[in-house]
């Protein structure tokens, strides 16, 4: 389970026998201790956020995605400089105390990287193991997400 507020609870009452965790979450639950990690998933899938948008967007008008992505990276840089204030936003708008916002976004790298091969591969991985395991009921061809070369 994951996501719902109550996960730890149902874990911690046996309700519910493992319990996949991120962020604040996370960093709450090793802060009260008493849990331990069964499977590290950063080896197997890793947290990163992607952002997509329509390949007509993104073809037609790259000015767009260009001027998206300076300001993604100037509110990056803001949040690495200023992790306590940004762990305040988003405890504000997602639950969760402060100080475990605080703890989870100083572990974040903060950067927004161009998509490489190794990238397309990672996600390929994570794909084929959501379609293996059931969490999507098709497989997926990353690469096909990938801008037409001219």
């Amino acid at each position: 389970m994951r996501g719902d507020s109550g996960s730890e609870e149902k874990l911690r009452s046996g309700e519910i026998a493992a319990w996949v965790a991120q962020g604040a979450e996370l960093a709450a639950a090793r802060r009260a201790g008493g849990l331990r990690t069964l499977i590290p998933t950063g080896e197997v899938i890793s947290d990163r956020s992607v952002f997509f948008t329509r390949r007509d967007l993104a073809e037609q008008r790259p000015e767009v995605v260009e001027a998206l992505v300076r300001a993604l990276r100037r509110a990056d840089e803001w949040a690495a400089a200023h992790p306590r204030e940004a762990a305040g936003t988003a405890a504000a708008d997602q639950g969760g105390t402060v100080d475990d916002w605080e703890t989870a976004l100083r572990a974040l790298p903060w950067t927004i990287e161009e998509v490489t091969e190794e990238f397309v591969a990672e996600q390929q991985r994570a794909a084929d193991v959501f379609h293996r395991t059931g969490f999507i009921d098709r497989a997926v061809t990353v690469a096909d997400a990938l801008p037409r070369k001219a």
